[in-house]
Parts: C-alpha cells; sequence; structure tokens
C-alpha cells in the first residue's frame, strides 16, 4: 500500500462498504463512513509523498506552487485521478486510431485465455496503454508502468465518441451483471463478483481490461470454490460425526440401565 499500490486498501474499504450496504445504512454507520471518508483523503497526501523521491517532489511542489492557494492542498489527490490523465492521452492519441476490429478481439479474447495455455507472453491492457497511448503525450514508453485506461479514453481512442458510447453501455451492462453476482448465494457467483470489485475494474478498467480481470477472476473464484467444497465437506462429516454420538448416548445409557436392573 505505501510503496506500490494502494488497490488493497481500497478494496477493503469497498468490501466494508458494501456489508453495510447489504445491513442498512444507519445514522450511525453513515456517520462513522463518512470520518473513514475524510480521514483517507486527509491521509492520501502522506501516503502519495513516501512513494516520491526527493528530487520528484522537489518538482511536484514547484509545479504545484504555480497553482491558487485554494487548490494546492489537492493537488496530490487530482494528479492520482488517472481516468483524467488517459482521457488527455486519448486526446492527443487521436480518435479511432488505436486499433482495428480484429486486434480489439484477438486481445480481448486473449484475455480470457489463461497465460499457460497461450503460445505468447501475456501483455496486460494498463502496459499497452502506457507503451502504446500514454507515449503519444509523453514522448516516451514505459513498458514498466500499467495505467488505468478507463471505458471513455478506450472507446475515444479506439472508435471516437461512438466508442464511448459502446464502452459506457458495456460497463453499465457489467456493473448490473457484478451486482447480482455479489447478492447470489452460489458460492462460485459471489467469489466472482467480489473479485471483480475488489480490483478495480468497474473504476478504472474499459473492456479490454474488464475481460481481462474477468478471465483472472474466473480462475481464482473456482480456487475459492474448491476450498469453500472441501471446507463444507468436512465441516459436514464432523457434524454427523457428532450427531450419531449423541443420539446413541442415550440409548447406550438405557440399555446399561437396564441390565443392572
Amino acid at each position: 500500500m505505501v510503496s506500490a499500490s494502494k488497490t488493497p486498501l481500497i478494496a477493503a474499504i469497498l468490501c466494508v462498504a458494501i456489508r453495510v450496504a447489504i445491513l442498512g445504512w444507519t445514522r450511525q454507520r453513515l456517520r462513522v463512513v463518512g470520518w473513514a471518508a475524510t480521514a483517507a483523503v486527509l491521509a492520501f497526501p502522506l501516503l502519495q509523498q513516501l512513494k516520491l523521491s526527493a528530487d520528484t517532489s522537489s518538482i511536484l511542489n514547484e509545479a504545484e506552487a504555480g497553482y491558487p492557494a485554494i487548490v494546492q492542498p489537492v493537488m496530490p489527490i487530482i494528479r492520482r485521478f488517472d481516468l483524467f490523465s488517459a482521457v488527455t492521452d486519448a486526446t492527443l492519441f487521436g480518435p479511432g486510431g488505436w486499433m482495428s476490429a480484429e486486434e480489439f478481439w484477438r486481445r480481448s479474447i486473449g484475455g480470457l485465455i489463461p497465460q499457460p495455455l497461450l503460445l505468447a507472453e501475456k501483455i496486460g491492457v494498463g502496459t499497452m496503454w502506457s507503451v502504446e497511448i500514454r507515449s503519444a503525450s509523453l514522448g516516451t514508453a514505459n513498458s514498466e508502468v500499467s495505467l488505468a485506461e478507463g471505458f471513455i479514453a478506450e472507446g475515444y481512442a479506439l472508435n471516437g465518441y461512438i466508442g464511448v458510447v459502446l464502452g459506457a453501455t458495456f460497463m453499465a451492462i457489467a456493473a448490473l451483471l457484478v451486482s447480482n453476482l455479489i447478492s447470489s448465494y452460489r458460492p462460485f457467483l459471489a467469489s466472482l463478483g467480489m473479485l471483480l470489485v475488489s480490483y478495480p475494474v468497474l473504476f478504472e478498467r474499459g473492456i479490454i481490461g474488464t475481460v481481462e480481470v474477468l478471465g483472472k477472476s474466473v480462475q481464482v473464484a473456482a480456487l475459492m470454490w474448491l476450498i469453500y467444497m472441501m471446507v463444507s465437506s468436512v465441516s459436514t462429516a464432523r457434524l454427523r460425526v457428532q450427531n450419531s454420538k449423541q443420539l446413541a448416548l442415550p440409548t447406550s445409557t438405557i440399555r446399561g440401565k437396564s441390565k443392572s436392573d
């Protein structure tokens, strides 16, 4: 969380928020969530500062000095709006020039296939965005950084404003499906829904990224389902043994008394 990614912390907070929403909102819970959100906003610049070197911090401080004083305290948060940066990248790259329809389907389907089954190395959409789109605005490509593209920037880079509409429609349907998965009583479906929320796919990915995360989540959800079945079978077996012992105890006691009489 401090040195690499805040996703684990955000995922935990989201899971708690979903749990509270299922139980129902009360004034006390709203008050707790409000204080927690305030603390998170205040702690954000401190966490971000720990990731930056002294030279980078000084450069950013000089850049922030050019903004109004009322905006400067929130600049660390504004800089972390990855989707705003992604839209800027897509605008500089131009509409509809990222990849062909054939390449789009090839990459999307490839995201569903596990890495061991692929003949070539799987490259995440975040890395592809960094190399192929962000390089248009920075002038250099960094293959070691995975960036969030979002459906707006992705759709614009793929097919202009029509791509944005298609991406928004896809993500709306995905959000409805995930909400139904979370409320499912089936372990596999519920695990799949929680994984899709824990990975920030609904908040910072587009079509390709959503399909890519779906492929990973299906594999993990299957593993969680197997673990659940193993634990459930062991628990059921122990419960049967305990019930059989409890049912056998009165019978043996009665028989013992009849023999002594």
